[in-house]
Parts: C-alpha cells; structure tokens; sequence
C-alpha cells in the first residue's frame, strides 16, 4: 500500500486547553508563568494547522522562561520547539532542542521530563531512518515510565517499539507490542488511543497477508472514530480500507471508501489529504478499465494540485495521465504530461535544495538568538557579582598587609642566619677548590672522550627517532586512504543495481564482478522500463579510485537517460552518454589531452517480442544458441561445438568519448528464442596474465570456456569463471596479480 498510516506519537507534559479565545486572553494580564504556560499551551493548539503561529507562541514562551528562570517550563518550551522545526522538515534544529530539553530534564532529575524527551528522541531517530537508535530510546523511555507505573506512558512506549519491529519487518514481535499496548488502553478506557492500536494491528496483518483480519480491525477502527466524532481519523481508516480493497482487485468497493473519504477532507478542507483521494479514484478506474473517469478525477486533482503548489502531487498526476494517453496512442497528450512531469520534478529538485539552506541559516539564527537573551539574562547576575567581588578585595586587602609585615620581621632574621653561614662556606670551598684543581687535570681527558661518544649516540639516537615519526606517519596516512576507500566501496556497491531485476526478467543469470583494488571502474547497470529491460556491462577509463570517479558518472547519466528521459534505443543511449562525458570531462580533442571514457555492451530486450537491441563502444555481444540467428554471416564470429554455436556480435570502433571518428553507434536488432544466452563484459578476463608461460589468457579461450559450459547453470558458469581465472593467475612460480577490473553478465532468455 502506498499511503497506509502508521502512528507515532510525540508525548506531551502540558495538557491542551480547549478553547484558543480564553487562551490567548491570559497572556497580557496573568503572571509570568501563567503567560508562558498559556504561550505553551497555544503551541500545542497551532501545531498541526498554523505552524508560523505555533512557533511564534512557543519562541514567546522560551524568551519569557529565560529571562525568569523558569526551568521547569524551559523544558517543555525546548520540545514545543523541537516539534514546531520538525513539523517544517528542519532536522537539524528539532535534534538540537530535543536534546537541550533532554539535558535539562537530566539536571532538574524530572523523570516524566526524562521519559518524555527519550519517547520524543526515539520519534526522531525513527523519521530519519535510524531505527536501532529509536528503539534504544523508546527502550529507555519505557523502564523510566515502569518505574513510575505511568500506565499511558508505557502503552505509548510498546506502541512505539512495535512500529519499529513492523518496519524491521519483525511481524510476531510487533503485534506481540501493539496488543500490550492495546490491552492496557482498553484497561485505561482510552477509546482513541485503542483505535489507533486497532489501525496499527490492520496494517500488520495486511503484511502478513491477512486481509480478513486486516479489514477487521480497521473496520474496528473506523467504527470507534464515527462513534467519537474525530472525523480526520474516520477518513484516514476508511482510505486504509480503500486501498486494501483496491490492492486484492475489489474495485467497486474501493471506490466506494475513497468517496466517503474524500468526502470527509472537503468537508475539513483539508487540501493534501483531498487530492490523494482523487488520484487514488483515477488509479482505481484506471485499473477498472475505465479510462475517461479516471482521467476526470486526475485532471480534477491537477488543477487542484497547482492551486495549492503541490508539485509533488502535479509529478505524480502527470506521469499518470501520460501513460494513459500513451495507451490510448494519443501521443501529443503523452508527451504534453510527460515534458510537464519533468518540469515539475526539477523543479522539486532545485526547491528541496533552497529549502536545505534555510534550514541551516534558522538554525544559525535560533542558535544565535538563544546567545543573545542568554547575555541579557546574565547581566542582573554580573552586578550583583562585582559587588560580592568588592568586598571580598577589601577585606584580602588587610589580611595582605598584616602578612607582608609578618613576611619581612622574617626576612631580616633569616638574611643575619645567612650572612652567617656564607662566612663559613666561604672557607670550605678555598679548600674544595684546591684538590678539584688536582682532579680536573686528570678527569679532562676521560671527559673529552665521554663527550664525544655522547655526540655519536644522540646522533644516532635522533635518526632513529626520525625514522620512527616518518614510519607512524606512513601509518596514519595509510589508515587514512584505507579508510577513505573502504568508505568508497561501501558507495560504489551500493549504486550499483539490485539483481533483483534480472531474476524477475530473465529465466537465469550471473555477474562476475571483480574490481583490481577495492573500488573499480568496470561495473554493471539495468533498468527496467515498460516492457524493455536494459543491460549494460562499462569498462571505464582506468581503475581504482579514478576509475571509479568515472563509473559514479556513467551510472548517473545512464539513469538520467534512460530512467528520467524514458530513452531504450541503444544507438541513441550510447550517442547521449558520450555527449554528457565529453562535456562533464571538458574534451576538446587537443594534443596532450587525457583520453578518459568507456568503452560498453549494452542491449535493450523487449520481452514481448523476443526482440534483441544491442550496440556497443568497442566491446561486442556474444550470443550462444542452438539455432541459426537470422542476418547473421556464419563466416565471421563464429564458433560452435557439436550441440551449440556463440556468434560474435561487433561493436563500433570507438569510445564513449571524443575521438577522431565521431558517428553515430550501430544498433543490431536480432531475434532470439527461449533458451538462447547473452555475455556482455570488459577486457579484465581476456587481458588477465598467468599460466605456464605468463600470457594473457586471450579472447580466443574465453570464447571456447563460455561454450564449453553453456549448457550448466549461470551460477554454475560463474563458478567456473571464477575457478578458470583463479587457476591460471597460479603459473606455477608465483601469483599472477589482477591487471585490470573485471566483469562479466550472463543472461538466459
């Protein structure tokens, strides 16, 4: 399901009063703490539907318990900040409140303070994604409200630990949770908050694919929330229940609760809320069949869309009003959406981009202002202080000076004592001079030489210790670039794409992928589109860090292409990611210059036709099949054995980057049957030394090793691939190293 609602709830110290008016008639004319408990309480009021103004209240009520030292209600202003920056998507400044409210409720040892600040940060962690951290606070939130046998505080805390077990995808030990959590709500009477436990229980049974039960308790749910009135809550459940039905294939029923959902959000006006019912209506009569209503329903929530700039929302809408006009084959419309879906997504793209800078300059700003108020609170202290200090001076003044007479009565008798004794060392030493005379003569040359076997050991002695500061710091800039690689590779591997799609798209596959050092320039990229899957296997432009700079880039640019811009032709794949490298990389084909780029295999199969596109930059296609291939000369690239033969297909003999011969890629269309197997790989393999006599292993091997085990499993073939390349990098002497990065994509159709 695309939109069902988990739960997460922000504990609160301050109850919510319930009428704004009387609120806000408190805080010219009530106390200092009554107009920062009001100023609190209206926050709390705001929240959800005036954000400027929540934030405007609660920064009222920080200034006033500053300024008066007012630190039990500093503690709650501190989260009503954090929450009113969360709720504007400003993580920086909510984590730095949540933790200044955290510090506080430390010191003031407020253990409801304390159990409310974990439950708060355990929230956080969670909407950032950083589960282990969320659930190790919702932990210590729930031993705190034990303790106190706060039974609201500790429902809420097995709520929130059984979110994070469902999206760990702990399904037992979520509902193991959230029916603790209910059982004590129940206990409590707290009909709301067993409703939202009744959500929560649906929306894991749906996971665990229990759809009976699934709607059961959403059902339960709804029932509650009609009951109570909380009509936001009623249209929540109701669109839960629309789109389960919607996902078994019960349309009819589906569009029935997102009606009476949408409903219920033009009667709140709440906008968001409305305009995902509309699509969700134009996705259901879309799969319906009905494509005029469910254009009627997503041109309705498009025009609302940018009404209220909901670009996200106009993004969605627009891809979806293409595909339809693309399958009624009204193209002009397709591409209309399509151009203004594109549009929009940039756009979304540059504003996240503004919105990240000015959540770094408020967190400045707030940082700053918390300085300013922090200096004028302090200044009442400071006079106060400078008068305290006076008196102190005064009185070291006397007590100084009847110590210095004391000091100098004792001066002037212990300089006789000394006078005294310097009479009689005066003496000794004439006579210790006289025999250290005698000494001296003899001891000189034994000194001379000490001397200078001490010069010779300290010399030593310093170019050791030089050795040892050079080595330590070979060490750390080793540790260093070890580090920072390892970091690289952690990034590489996770760009690169899931094999998921080729076993969802192929009948068998493999990758052999094995870079030369830890990051590599060769790497692989697919991408499934429509019903076109395409595959590509790049040997860039050296390896190790450089090349893999260069793969970051040809994966960024081969998704911009094909993802973004919709493009399966690989003639034109080809031609448009060697425009975008000779621009990024500034090529201009002068003499001297870096010849960076890539050279590829990429195929584009069109699993309803059987159909095979390929073109490729210098590496070509190999193709082994128990068939003739149609168009195909049997005298070039061509080798078999008694049961299969491997075509060779032929790339253009240029790179993927400037180069004196600049045309355009060939595109091969050929067509396969079941059962027939595609290779794509880069020059790692083929240009690998070792064996008796430490030659390359040669294209020519390689092509008799595929066919020999065409008929094993890919996994098989890759395990043997693997053993090959192993074996012969053994020569016999010694271990042949890795040339080069490589690798290797098998596909069966």
């Amino acid at each position: 399901m695309s939109k069902l609602i988990l739960l997460l709830i922000l504990s609160s110290q301050i109850l919510m009063a319930s009428v704004k008016d009387s609120l806000l008639s408190v805080i010219n004319r009530g106390s200092i703490k009554e107009q920062a408990t009001v100023c609190i309480k209206l926050e709390q009021q705001y929240r959800n539907n005036q954000p400027d103004s929540a934030l405007y209240y609660i920064t009222k009520a920080y200034q006033i318990c500053k300024n008066n030292q007012l630190d039990t209600l500093l503690e709650s202003t501190y989260s009503g900040l954090a929450i009113s920056y969360k709720l504007q998507g400003k993580y920086d400044t909510t984590l730095y409140f949540f933790k200044k409210s955290l510090k506080l409720a430390v010191q003031l040892k407020d253990s409801i303070g304390l159990s409310s600040s974990y439950n708060n940060l355990g929230v956080f962690y969670d909407d950032i994604g950083e589960r282990a951290k969320a659930l190790d606070y919702f932990i210590k939130s729930l031993e705190i409200s034990q303790k106190r046998n706060d039974k609201a505080e500790i429902a809420l805390s097995f709520n929130n630990i059984g979110l994070i077990h469902y999206k760990n995808k702990n399904y037992k030990q979520a509902e193991k949770y959230y029916r603790m959590s209910l059982s004590i709500k129940e206990e409590l009477g707290d009909v709301n908050g067993s409703a939202l436990l009744y959500n929560n229980l649906g929306i894991l049974f749906y996971f665990e694919d229990k759809p009976q039960e699934c709607i059961n308790y959403f059902k339960k749910a709804a029932k509650i929330w009609k009951e109570t009135g909380n009509v936001r809550q009623t249209a929540m459940v109701l669109s839960n229940i629309g789109e389960l039905y919607y996902e078994i294939g019960i349309y009819q029923t589906a569009m029935n609760y997102f009606l009476e959902s949408l409903q219920i959000y033009k009667k709140l006006g709440d906008v968001n809320n409305e305009l995902y019912e509309l699509n969700m209506l134009g996705q259901v009569y879309h799969e319906w069949g009905n494509d005029k209503k469910a254009i009627s329903y997503y041109q309705q929530a498009y025009k609302k869309a940018l009404q209220v700039k909901a670009r996200d929302v106009v993004v969605d809408i627009c891809q979806n009003l293409s595909k339809i006009y693309q399958s009624q084959n009204k193209y002009q419309l397709s591409n209309k959406y399509l151009s203004l879906y594109t549009e929009y997504k940039d756009s979304i793209l540059s504003i996240e981009k503004d919105k990240t800078m000015q959540e770094l300059n408020t967190k400045y700003e707030t940082q700053k202002k918390e300085q300013e108020i922090e200096i004028l609170s302090n200044k009442d202290k400071l006079s106060q202080a400078e008068i305290n200090k006076q008196k102190i001076l005064n009185t070291s003044l006397i007590i100084g000076v009847f110590l210095i007479l004391i000091v100098i009565v004792l001066f002037i008798r212990q300089n006789r004592i000394r006078k005294r004794s310097n009479d009689l060392l005066r003496k000794k030493n004439k006579e210790i001079l006289l025999q250290k005379e005698q000494i001296s003569t003899t001891n000189r040359e034994l000194n001379q030489q000490n001397e200078e076997i001490l010069a010779q050991r300290d010399e030593i002695e310093a170019q050791r210790d030089m050795v040892n500061i050079q080595k330590e710091e070979i060490e750390l800039i080793h540790e260093h670039v070890s580090k920072s690689i390892d970091y690289a590779e952690r990034i590489q591997n996770a760009t690169l794409p899931s094999k998921e799609i080729l076993n969802q798209h192929f009948s068998d596959s493999f990758v052999f992928f094995k870079p030369r050092d830890i990051v590599s320039g060769d790497f692989y990229w697919w991408a499934h589109v429509e019903n076109q899957t395409i595959v590509t296997a790049v040997d860039s432009t050296g390896h190790g860090v450089p090349g893999a700079f260069m793969s970051m880039l040809g994966m960024s640019f081969l998704k911009e292409i094909i993802i973004k811009e919709y493009i399966t032709h690989p003639g034109v794949i080809l031609r448009k990611l060697r425009k975008e490298i000779i621009t990024t990389l500034k090529q201009k084909g002068e003499i001297g210059e870096q010849k960076d780029g890539m050279d590829m295999a990429l195929i584009s199969f069109n699993h309803t036709s059987n159909v095979l596109q390929y073109a490729g930059a210098n590496n070509p296609l190999y193709i082994i099949s128990d068939n003739e291939i149609k168009g195909f000369s049997s005298t070039e690239g061509l080798i078999h054995n008694d049961n299969k033969k491997l075509y060779e297909i032929k790339p253009n003999k240029m790179p993927i980057a400037i180069y004196d011969k600049m045309d355009k890629f060939t595109t091969h269309e050929i067509q396969l049957n079941k059962g027939d197997q595609l290779y794509m790989f880069s020059d790692g393999f083929a240009d690998q030394f070792g064996g008796p006599k430490g030659k390359k292993f040669k294209y020519k091997a390689f092509k008799n090793l595929l066919l020999e085990n065409a008929n094993l499993s890919m996994n098989k073939q890759q395990e043997i691939l693997n053993n090959t390349l192993r074996n012969w990098m053994l020569n016999g002497k010694s271990v042949e190293e890795q040339v080069d990065d490589l690798v290797v994509i098998g596909l069966k159709i």
